[in-house]
Formats: structure tokens, sequence, C-alpha cells
């Protein structure tokens, strides 16, 4: 015999905003359920890393600052993420846990994300109008999924491999693919 479907209580977001502030492992957010994220490979730090230096680097003096993992991103308001990196230059996105209006998010992908960040956060960045790239970053391999907006704001999409460089929106910055994966080990095991 079967027991009856159960529906799981939704979680508010002023529940959820409030579990953020005093716990140690950090949650997603989408529609009223939880996601716990997971610790990171070491790849995954050094790439993220690389991405925030050269990024803070370029930022210096156009009034733009790059946040990374520890930052929330409010897509919509049920919807919040922990990106690996984000660039905002907007003047009013000066909340103290969560930005709003980002120009550029990096995800780098882990075997447990890599559905989500390709395929639920690549559909809801697109919605961020603030935003002009989304790069997905592997961690097994030099490639970058880049997709960026155009000035008419249509979405692109291109893959670059090993030698190629991305052209970073709202940094003026570009960013080789090997400065990226500087110190990254590829390995089987990864």
């Amino acid at each position: 015999m079967t027991s009856p479907a159960r529906r799981d209580p939704l979680v508010t977001v002023e529940e959820y905003l409030a579990l953020e502030e005093s716990s140690v492992i950090r949650h997603e957010y989408v529609d009223g359920h939880l996601f716990a994220l997971a610790g990171s490979s070491q790849n995954h730090n050094e790439i993220v890393l690389n991405v925030a230096e050269r990024f803070r680097a370029a930022a210096r003096g156009i009034h733009c600052r790059v946040r990374a993992m520890e930052v929330m991103l409010s897509v919509t308001s049920s919807r919040y993420y922990y990106p690996d990196v984000m660039v905002t230059c907007h003047q009013d996105d000066t909340h103290r846990r969560t930005i709003h209006q980002p120009c550029v998010i990096v995800e780098v992908l882990s075997p447990s994300t890599e559905q989500v960040d390709t395929r639920e956060k690549l559909f809801a960045y697109k919605t961020i109008t603030s935003l002009r790239a989304y790069y997905i970053v592997r961690q097994d391999s030099m490639t970058v999924d880049n997709h960026w907006r155009d000035d008419d704001g249509n979405w692109w999409h291109g893959t670059l491999y090993q030698q190629g460089t991305l052209r970073v929106p709202c940094l003026n910055l570009d960013l080789p693919l090997a400065e990226i994966y500087e110190g990254v080990v590829f390995d089987s095991a990864e």
C-alpha cells in the first residue's frame, strides 16, 4: 500500500533571507525551494580566483565592483543564486548581501551543477536587463561558453577553446583563456 503524496511547504523569501544571514551553508532559492551548495574543487577555486583577480584589476577606476561566490544575485523576487563571479557597474547596486543589476556573470561548471548552470541559470540570467555577458567555464578543459548580448538586445553564443580570448563588456577587458586557467591542473581524477 502506498501513502498519499505529501506536498513539502515552500519557504518564503523572507525566511530564506533570514536563513542565509545565519547559515554557514549557502543555499540558492528557486520559487520557494532551497538548494544547498556543495564545496568546490581546487580547479574550481583556482579558476574563480583567476577570473576575480583579472576582473578586479580591470574594474579599478571605472566604478565597477567585482563579487565572488559569497554574494547573492537576485534574478527575480523569487529566485536567488550565488554566481561564482559577478561584475556590477550600476551605482544603485549597493545592498550589502545582494546584487540586482550585474553586467557580467561567470559560473564555473562542476559535475553537480552543470545541468543547472547550462539550462536553468542560462535562461534565468538572460532575463536580467543589465546583463551583457554570461560565461560558463569548464574546469576539466580549457573551454568557455560565451553568451553575450549585443547592442540591439540580441543574445549570441560562441565557444572558446585553448588560445581563445574573452572580450569582457563593462570592464573593457580582453581576457585570454590562458589567464583564466593559470595554475589549473587537468587530471582525469577531477
